[in-house]
């Protein structure tokens, strides 16, 4: 074997070693919290699943909190049916911590005659998982209180009937 052909091969086995098949590379917080967010508007729950740790807490509307991969997926299977499609306005990382805003369009959210929420989530990243992401709205935006105002007050009158 010439020279060229051992040194082509040892190098394929130091980088399998370095960065085995199936193993991903390590990626900057940012980059996977848009992978997360790509994964959601995909409707792809097996990446969902994927990008989160066996322990994550998701805190949004409609899970507080989930908790574990079962639970999240399980929450993201329902925003999945409702068509939902996040944007990204902004992201700012610190550290292992992402904060982000974003643009949410739903069906529900067009039902409540408004065009997208805007929202703020903090996720916190560990071994290119996430670990937590906490999402709050933002009521001084006006389409984000209506929004609100409306699921709130159905909630209410649903709560109502029951009784």
């Amino acid at each position: 074997m010439g020279k060229r052909a051992i040194f082509v091969l040892m190098t394929l086995v130091i980088s399998s070693v370095a960065n085995p098949v199936g193993v991903a590379a390590q990626s900057d917080p940012a980059t996977v919290y848009r992978q997360f967010i790509d994964a959601i508007n995909r409707g792809d729950l097996s990446a969902i699943s994927a990008l989160v740790t066996d322990d994550a807490v998701l805190v949004v509307a409609d899970c507080q909190p989930c908790v574990g991969r079962q639970a999240i997926v399980a929450s993201y299977v329902r925003q999945i049916r409702d068509h939902v499609h996040v944007n990204i306005v902004s992201l700012q990382q610190t550290g292992q911590t992402v904060v982000a805003r974003t643009e949410v369009r739903s069906v529900p959210i067009a039902a409540a005659g408004v065009e997208r929420i805007v929202l703020t989530a903090t996720a916190v990243i560990r071994d290119n998982q996430i670990a937590s992401d906490r999402t709050i709205p933002d009521l001084n935006d006006a389409q984000t209180a209506t929004f609100i105002r409306a699921v709130t007050m159905r909630f209410f009158i649903r709560r109502l009937g029951d009784g």
